[in-house]
């Protein structure tokens, strides 16, 4: 798995980092053909309007490049991003200097039974309803 945090690669993650803590953060799951993000505006648009709802102060700008570099190494695979509102203390509370982090992770294409694809597979609803937050 490449993994990557704030543009360098890293196999560790401050234990102080809020979306360790308290689920302070977002992610979008990233197709990546031939070292290219697919769709990358629609997920950065996704993103910023996260961040914008969050309070979330991510340099767009530079989770863009980043990502363009990242993807250009994994070649063919899945990247996920995730954008953290950074460290801080114990408590809901964040510090007001907390720099966000962004932390990248890949890996291969997932890989489905030939079956799949021929035959179809089996759907059902789903019992469980999705929870409304406001933010």
């Amino acid at each position: 798995m490449l993994s990557w945090i704030d543009g360098q690669p890293a196999t560790a993650l401050n234990l102080q980092n809020r979306g360790l803590a308290y689920g302070d953060g977002l992610f979008e799951t990233i197709a990546v053909r031939h070292g290219r993000p697919r769709l990358l505006d629609g997920h950065l648009a996704r993103l910023a309007l996260g961040c914008q709802r969050l309070a979330i102060g991510a340099d767009l700008a530079q989770v863009r490049e980043e990502l363009l570099r990242y993807a250009s190494q994994l070649g063919n695979g899945v990247a996920k991003l995730i954008l953290t509102r950074g460290d801080s203390q114990r408590g809901y509370a964040p510090v007001a200097d907390a720099v966000p982090r962004r932390i990248l992770q890949g890996g291969p294409l997932p890989s489905y039974p030939v079956a799949h694809a021929e035959q179809g597979v089996r759907l059902f609803p789903c019992q469980t309803r999705l929870g409304e937050q406001p933010l």
